[in-house]
């Protein structure tokens, strides 16, 4: 089966742990909840009646965020970068790579993209600046492990190549 790709337009939500509020209740923020929907509904429109992956696959996702305002000059220079501004998306507020792509996980299994994200062997997720032409989102690739020549992926478990 080829590689699937598709682009989710929204703004990423982490997706960590979730929070006791008492009585053996356990709540998830609903942020994360509107994104995962945002990206189910991208990922069925792109499958279009595919079947699911069934073999071992690899994700990527490349999330992209707005720059914040204060990340601008004022006045004249408004739509130019401060020097101070960061290169790489590090702010708290955005969420940790591993967490954004927990979300994108949970959102393809309920997309049927595969049967069940125990299929994901390898996980590539990388999150960045867009510029204010672009809208933020998430660019999403699964690609079946056959697909992908192993002896270039070289992966040592346990000190065997």
């Amino acid at each position: 089966m080829a590689e699937f790709s598709f682009r989710a337009v929204g703004h990423p939500r982490p997706q960590g742990s979730k929070r006791h509020v008492g009585k053996g209740v356990l709540v998830e923020s609903s942020d994360v909840k509107t994104w995962r929907s945002t990206i189910v509904d991208a990922a069925v429109e792109a499958l279009a009646g595919r079947q699911p992956f069934t073999g071992a696959v690899i994700v990527t996702a490349r999330f992209s965020f707005c720059r914040p305002k204060s990340h601008y000059g004022t006045g004249r220079n408004q739509h130019r970068l401060r020097p101070s501004a960061p290169d790489y998306c590090t702010s708290r507020a955005i969420g940790d790579a591993d967490k954004l792509g927990r979300a994108v996980l949970d959102a393809l299994t309920a997309a049927r993209v595969y049967i069940d994200d125990s299929q994901v062997v390898r996980i590539i997720a990388d999150k960045g600046w867009c510029d204010r032409t672009v809208r933020e989102g998430a660019t999403i690739v699964v690609t079946p492990l056959e697909a992908v020549d192993q002896r270039a992926v070289p992966v040592q478990v346990d000190g065997a190549a």
